[in-house]
C-alpha cells in the first residue's frame, strides 16, 4: 500500500505540474527542493522563477524511507511546456521506483502524458 500511495502521490504532482503549464500558458518545473534525489520533497514551479529558492505552486512530501526513485537521462528536474509537453529532459523519462521487492516504474512521454507502468 504504501508503494502505491507514494506512486500516486508523484504521479498527481507530474500532472499538476502539467496542468499549471497549461493553465497558465508558461514553462512549469517539478524538481526535488534540495539536492537531485527524486525520494527528496518535491516542489512544482515556475521555470521562470530564478530565484535561488523558487516560490512553490505545491509542495510534495519526501517519499518514506527505504524507498528509491531513480529517474534515467540522469532527470534532475522535469519541465512542461504551455502545451502540456515536456521540454526537459528532451527525451521521455522512466522513473523506477524500488521499495523493498516491488519495483514500478511512470513513464514521463514527449507529448506529457504521465502512464503508470505503460509506455508512450
Amino acid at each position: 500500500n504504501k508503494a502505491d500511495t507514494e506512486l500516486s502521490d508523484l504521479q498527481r504532482a507530474l500532472n499538476y505540474a502539467r496542468l499549471e503549464a497549461i493553465n497558465r500558458g508558461v514553462a512549469v518545473r517539478i524538481a526535488p527542493t534540495s539536492g537531485t534525489a527524486w525520494t527528496n520533497e518535491l516542489q512544482v514551479y515556475l521555470v521562470s522563477d530564478t530565484q535561488t529558492t523558487p516560490t512553490a505552486l505545491r509542495k510534495v512530501a519526501a517519499m518514506s524511507s527505504g524507498a528509491t526513485l531513480v529517474a534515467d537521462n540522469n532527470a534532475t528536474a522535469i519541465d512542461f511546456n504551455n502545451l502540456g509537453a515536456l521540454i526537459a529532459p528532451a527525451a521521455a523519462v522512466t522513473m523506477t521506483y524500488t521499495r523493498g521487492t516491488i519495483s514500478k516504474t511512470i513513464k514521463v512521454c514527449l507529448t506529457g502524458r504521465i502512464t503508470l507502468g505503460g509506455g508512450c
